[in-house]
């Protein structure tokens, strides 16, 4: 799913004019110097510049001119060319795990990139603060007292400015609300606030309507569209999913997995028709085994409360030719050959589940119902007294019947 946020690398790139794909590599490169002495609209995460519609925005042309400064300043300036060069080469080094110029989580930074970047910054400011202490001489008699106020003041800047941000850090909300805030576009930061709502705060509604607007502020963009799915249905929202799965369809993000989780919420609103409609639909896709166990498994089940057996016991055999060691699956195609008259096999099916798992209470029980019909009560009763002893409580009820 990472992969969502732009159909591929290249798709991504040629939404963008050649020197702006300049801009964006040099960007991650020179963004946390820039936020280290402005510390201005700080932020856990800051999105990156992946909109396919609208131009890079001009703040962005600021940063290549950092890496311009930092270059003359170590081609014009040799008293500080050691260790300037130092700092940088320290400064990147422990910033290249981190550097994102693609749109792989929708963010470009987050400040806890520059922690150890950040000592490098220090070091020089450090060492440049020894070495004009040093040599007072080679500045004005009003430009050393001016440095040292200018530290102070920064120092004083950079502390108030981080000492803000302490309450932002109470939890996932507070600090992504932020995050929203200062940037209205940052989708991802929407995506995990639409979560942290339903897993801290327990809030569905703000929840919901958090990953809701992600999609209306990126619309194409199909990671937004499935994480509003998935919080629609986690917050039990069927009707609203049963939507967003159409609109899915409409902007052709949708696949097999997609009417499967259709078919399952239509059959979770009494609708078995439209789940087997769906179902229908799932075939058109090419599927895992899994999907399609599980589809044909939910065929199955609606086919049995329709008392259509032979095409739910079709269905079955091909779950159980994907999915063999599926006990639930064995379990309802015995059911499926009972009901059908099929004795012989069902208990067969149901030998072979109970051989495979002799603790399984739930086979016991079932077999020993099937022996009750076909008129084997003692059968019938020893196996509900297997079942009981695992404190199934329909087996006890079932026995108060055997002698």
């Amino acid at each position: 799913t990472r992969g969502q946020h732009a159909a591929s690398l290249s798709e991504y790139w040629q939404h963008f004019m050649a020197i702006e794909h300049f801009v964006i590599l040099i960007y991650p490169l020179t963004f946390y110097l820039v936020k280290f002495f402005l510390p201005i609209n700080l932020a856990l995460p800051y999105p990156h510049p992946y909109s396919s519609t609208q131009p890079l925005s001009m703040d962005f042309y600021i940063y290549p001119f950092v890496l311009v400064i930092l270059a003359i300043a170590i081609w014009r300036f040799k008293t500080i060319r050691r260790p300037l060069i130092f700092a940088l080469l320290f400064y990147f080094t422990g910033l290249v795990s981190a550097l994102r110029v693609s749109p792989v989580l929708g963010t470009i930074g987050a400040d806890r990139y520059f922690y150890v970047g950040m000592v490098s910054i220090i070091f020089f400011i450090a060492w440049a603060f020894q070495y004009l202490s040093e040599h007072k001489q080679l500045l004005h008699k009003r430009a050393f007292p001016l440095y040292i106020t200018f530290v102070i003041l920064f120092i004083g800047l950079l502390t108030i400015s981080t000492s803000k941000r302490i309450p932002v850090f109470k939890n996932g909300v507070s600090v992504f609300t932020d995050a929203y805030k200062k940037y209205p576009f940052h989708v991802p930061a929407l995506h995990t606030l639409a979560g942290a709502y339903l897993l801290e705060a327990g809030n569905v509604e703000k929840g919901i309507q958090a990953a809701e607007l992600a999609t209306k502020i990126f619309p194409s963009d199909e990671y937004s569209h499935e994480n509003y799915l998935n919080i629609l249905l986690s917050a039990q929202q069927y009707d609203k999913a049963l939507q967003e799965i159409d609109q899915m369809t409409n902007l052709h993000f949708v696949s097999a997995r997609h009417y499967l989780q259709k078919a399952q919420l239509w059959s979770h609103l009494n609708k078995p028709d439209s789940a087997l409609v769906a179902l229908d639909h799932l075939n058109s896709f090419s599927a895992d085994s899994s999907t399609l166990s599980m589809a044909n498994e939910l065929k199955a089940n609606i086919l049995l409360t329709q008392q259509r057996y032979k095409e739910a016991l079709a269905a079955l055999n091909e779950a159980i030719s994907l999915q063999s060691l599926n006990t639930n699956l064995r379990m309802n195609r015995a059911i499926c050959y009972f009901d059908m008259g099929r004795r012989e096999e069902a208990i067969k099916d149901m030998n072979l589940l109970i051989s495979q798992d002799p603790k399984n209470a739930i086979a016991y029980l079932n077999r020993g119902k099937m022996y009750s019909i076909m008129g084997l009560v003692d059968k019938a009763c020893a196996d509900w007294q297997l079942a009981a002893i695992y404190n199934i409580p329909e087996a006890k009820e079932l026995l108060r019947n055997c002698k």
